[in-house]
C-alpha cells in the first residue's frame, strides 16, 4: 500500500504545474496549483462566525466558509471539478481550514455527508468533489465520512445554468436518505465546494432533518461575498 501510496505521489508530482494558475509565476510543487502570494490573496469570507446564509436558517446550524467565490476562486474550483483534478482535494481543504477561523468548533461533529451528485453526473464528471473534500477531511481529521446514506435521485441541471428562482425549484425533492437510522440524532456536517443560493444545501438539510438528524452545520470552500451580491 504504501508503494502505491509513494508512486501515486510521484506522478501527481510530475503532473503538477510549475507556474500559479493565476499570475504564471514559478511555484513550488509541494504547495501545488497557486503560489504562496495567490493563496494569500484569496479574499476570506467575511463571516467569522459560521452563520448560515439567510435562505438556511432554521435548516442549518452553522456555514463554514472559507473564501469569497470571486473569479479567481471560480477558476480553481472550475479547474478542480472539470478538469479531472481529484487531487486538488487535499490541497484545498488544507487551504480551507487554515481560511475558516474556527476550525475546532467546525469539525466537532459525529459524521461527514458529501453532497451527492447523480449516477449520471459522477459517469460524465469521473468523480464527486464533494466526496474527495470530504474524505480529505476524513482523513486528516479522523472523521467517520458516509457516502452511500443520501443518494442524490434527480438529476439537477447545473446550477451556473439557472437563475435564483430556478435553482431551488430543480433541487426540491433531489436528494433522499437511504438508512435514517444511521444519521438520527447526530451532529453532521455537509460537505460541499460551494453554495450560491443555498438551495443545494437547503434541499439536502431538510433531507437529513426530516431523517431526525441531530444538529445539522455545513462548510463549503467559498460562497458569494453577501454585500455584493442577494443571496
Amino acid at each position: 500500500m504504501s508503494l502505491l501510496r509513494s508512486l501515486r505521489d510521484e506522478i501527481i508530482g510530475l503532473l503538477l504545474p510549475d507556474l500559479c494558475m493565476l499570475c504564471n509565476a514559478p511555484i513550488n510543487k509541494k504547495g501545488g496549483y497557486l503560489c504562496d502570494q495567490c493563496w494569500n490573496r484569496l479574499p476570506i469570507f467575511p463571516d467569522r462566525a459560521g452563520q448560515p446564509l439567510r435562505p438556511l436558517r432554521g435548516v442549518l446550524n452553522r456555514l463554514w466558509i472559507g473564501w469569497v467565490y470571486d473569479d479567481n476562486l471560480r477558476r480553481i474550483v472550475h479547474f478542480f471539478k472539470y478538469h479531472s483534478r481529484p487531487e486538488m482535494a487535499d490541497l484545498l481543504t488544507r487551504k480551507w481550514i487554515m481560511a475558516i477561523s474556527r476550525p475546532d468548533e467546525a469539525l466537532d461533529v459525529d459524521l461527514l455527508v458529501p453532497v451527492p451528485i447523480h449516477p449520471a453526473r459522477r459517469r460524465q464528471r469521473g468523480f464527486n468533489q464533494s466526496e474527495r473534500l470530504a474524505d480529505s477531511i476524513a482523513r486528516h481529521y479522523n472523521l467517520p465520512v458516509e457516502h452511500e446514506i443520501t443518494v442524490r435521485i434527480i438529476n439537477t441541471p447545473s446550477q451556473t445554468t439557472l437563475d435564483r428562482g430556478q435553482r431551488w425549484a430543480s433541487v426540491e425533492g433531489a436528494f433522499s436518505v437511504k438508512n435514517p437510522g444511521a444519521i438520527e440524532g447526530k451532529r453532521v456536517l455537509i460537505v460541499d465546494d460551494l453554495a450560491t443560493s443555498g438551495a443545494t444545501l437547503h434541499s439536502l438539510g431538510r433531507t437529513l432533518q426530516e431523517c431526525k438528524a441531530g444538529i445539522i452545520s455545513a462548510a463549503v470552500l467559498c460562497s458569494p461575498d453577501p454585500e455584493g451580491q442577494a443571496i
